[in-house]
């Protein structure tokens, strides 16, 4: 159940267990079922049953841009290597910074 401005909506939610530090995304099965209208150029929202009461839009969240996440990733392994042996991480780290270029940030790739 999701509380917006005083009304309930009946939500189903995706739970993924091993997810660290995500946000919950709402996506446009849960807009059309609350009744939410986004009004992009307005930069605000309403319900479709009361289109004079407008709501502005949330302030931004202070999250890292991506390019700040690409530049404080060290090529590693991190939780997704919980299944894999020693060597095998070791081998699969080798492996992964031997290709660390093709993944810095501000150059272009282009595939042939």
């Amino acid at each position: 159940m999701v509380e917006i401005e005083g009304r309930s909506v009946l939500t189903k939610f995706i739970i993924l267990p091993k997810a660290k530090g995500n946000r919950t995304l709402l996506g446009t099965d849960f807009l059309s079922s609350a009744g939410l209208v986004l009004d992009a150029k307005n930069t605000c929202w309403y319900f479709w049953d009361n289109p004079t009461h407008k709501y502005p839009f949330g302030e931004e969240l202070d999250t890292p841009s991506i390019a700040e996440k690409m530049s404080s990733n060290t090529c590693q392994l991190r939780e997704e290597s919980e299944s894999l042996t020693s060597a095998q991480k070791e081998k699969l780290n080798l492996l992964l910074e031997s290709f660390q270029n093709v993944f810095e940030q501000g150059e272009k790739q282009q595939l042939s």
